[in-house]
């Protein structure tokens, strides 16, 4: 195969590649989220991960103003732009949406896992 087909390829391939990443980018959830607050406690597991008590928050659509959050490598996160963000992004005082993702303990404060996060600011 001569040189020119090859690169032709190569080319193609890129820009196969680079199209689907974008169409696949992700984005929070567009409903409203089920907790906005402040972070008031905040512990990193270690793994990229870990988890924080939101509240004096607005209720969302859970009604829920006060919750104890688990964030595991599932957890889309993101800034104010929704850009992609980690964990090691969030800190105690970050203002926060979380939107939950599976079962909610009907504990108090409720506890979640969080399906999508963005960071407000501080």
């Amino acid at each position: 195969m001569s040189r020119t087909p090859r690169i032709l390829i190569a080319a193609l391939a890129a820009l196969v590649l680079t199209a689907a990443v974008v169409g696949c980018t992700a984005a929070p959830p567009s409903e409203p989220p089920s907790i906005t607050g402040t972070v008031t406690q905040y512990m990193a597991d270690g793994t990229g991960g870990g988890s924080f008590l939101i509240e004096n928050g607005t209720p969302g659509s859970s009604g829920y103003n006060v919750a104890s959050v688990h964030v595991d490598s599932k957890t889309e996160i993101f800034d104010a732009k929704d850009n992609p963000a980690t964990f090691a992004d969030i800190s105690q005082a970050s203002k926060l949406e979380v939107w939950f993702t599976g079962p909610v303990a009907e504990s108090y404060p409720v506890q979640a896992t969080a399906g999508s996060i963005r960071i407000l600011g501080e």
